[in-house]
């Protein structure tokens, strides 16, 4: 035999606490893995809207009136003002601490980066819907109104909270269930509840339980629309606004005159009016409205109460914005088509007097 010849040595197996502290090794990374996986999963949840309901249901039979907006935020002219809005508030705010930054700097806020930062950050929080109903109230001169929007990104924790403090008795008989669902009503003008990815606010908790009775409706058997209803749904693909007012039972006159609009004679031949509003950009806004008068002869009065009177009335002027009006006859209908421009240098205007009036106030 080869004395330089050494036998093969038997492999070291793995000792015991080799084994063990390898298991615990792999077991604390598993661990780690898995609640970062949770981590993340819970926040998405909490950020998804949740079970949002459909904003048809806050049309009821006793509706005189529905207003509002759907799946409007990626329209340019919409982009354009909610742009022009959050970079104003931004200004504003500087302005309020001091930090007013110089014009020259005025390139970098109005660059492309910066308007897709700011876009990204405000755009969460625009509806992808909102839906305002109003509803006659008998024997008093108020409208009970009912607001219900679907948010594109809202985190749960409101609604877990509210549903929480409900259980617990809330914070005294303003907080309530109802159909599952939280409402804090303060018996004064204001109920808030938040279904969900559903946000209602109205002026009783009774509005905002008639809402979830009509959803839940619609959910197992679909409801035949209202009229009302059915004009707002074909009006909401046409314009970024959109409204209508029935006149039944003289709604609108009364409607008008809750407004401080004392009407004449000649609103009482108004069957339905019907409002679209075009946002083109942050400096030109298009407004249409049509008014049913079946009547030729009331269609004409009004026609020529339109064509003497002003664009908009003195209250609501401002100065720098610019209108022009026209007034057309299209069957039972009268169209008014209103167009404003200016209203950069107005609302610009208007955000500075209004901040100056703020800082006068904090400094008094």
């Amino acid at each position: 035999m080869d004395p330089s010849y050494a036998p093969p040595q038997e492999k070291q197996g793995w000792k015991g606490w080799q084994k063990a502290l390898f298991g615990v090794g792999i077991g604390c990374s598993l661990l780690f893995i898995g609640t970062i996986g949770a981590c993340f999963m819970g926040v998405l949840w909490l950020s998804s809207t949740g079970d949002q309901l459909p904003l048809d249901s806050a049309v009821g039979e006793d509706s005189i009136g529905v207003f509002g907006s759907q799946n409007r935020y990626e329209d340019e002219g919409v982009v354009e003002m909610i742009d022009f809005l959050t970079a104003e508030f931004q200004r504003q705010m500087n302005r309020m601490q001091g930090q007013e930054k110089p014009e020259v700097f005025g390139w970098i806020e109005n660059s492309p980066y910066m308007q897709t930062q700011r876009q990204g950050q405000f755009r969460q929080f625009i509806p992808m819907e909102v839906t305002l109903t109003l509803e006659p109230v008998a024997g008093e001169e108020e409208f009970d109104w009912l607001v219900a929007a679907n948010l594109r990104s809202m985190p749960r924790m409101l609604p877990m909270m509210f549903s929480f403090m409900a259980d617990k008795g809330g914070t005294g008989s303003d907080m309530y269930k109802y159909q599952g669902q939280a409402i804090i009503d303060d018996g004064e003008g204001l109920a808030l509840c938040f279904a969900s990815g559903t946000i209602l606010v109205s002026r009783t908790g009774g509005a905002i339980e008639s809402f979830l009775d009509r959803a839940d409706d619609a959910g197992s058997d679909p409801a035949v629309k209202t009229d009302l209803a059915a004009d707002a749904t074909t009006l909401a693909t046409d314009w970024d606004f959109y409204g209508v007012v029935t006149n039944e039972n003289g709604a609108l006159v009364e409607l008008l005159r809750s407004l401080d609009r004392e009407p004449g004679p000649e609103w009482n031949a108004v069957g339905k009016i019907v409002l679209g509003v075009d946002i083109a950009g942050s400096d030109e806004i298009g407004t249409e409205i049509r008014l049913t008068i079946k009547d030729p002869e009331d269609r004409k009065r009004m026609a020529d109460l339109y064509i003497g009177q002003e664009a908009l009335p003195e209250d609501l002027s401002v100065e720098g914005l610019v209108t022009e009006q026209t007034v057309t006859m299209e069957g039972e209908e009268l169209i008014v088509f209103l167009n404003v421009t200016g209203l950069r240098t107005a609302l610009r205007s208007w955000f500075d007097e209004l901040t100056e009036e703020v800082r006068t106030q904090v400094e008094d």
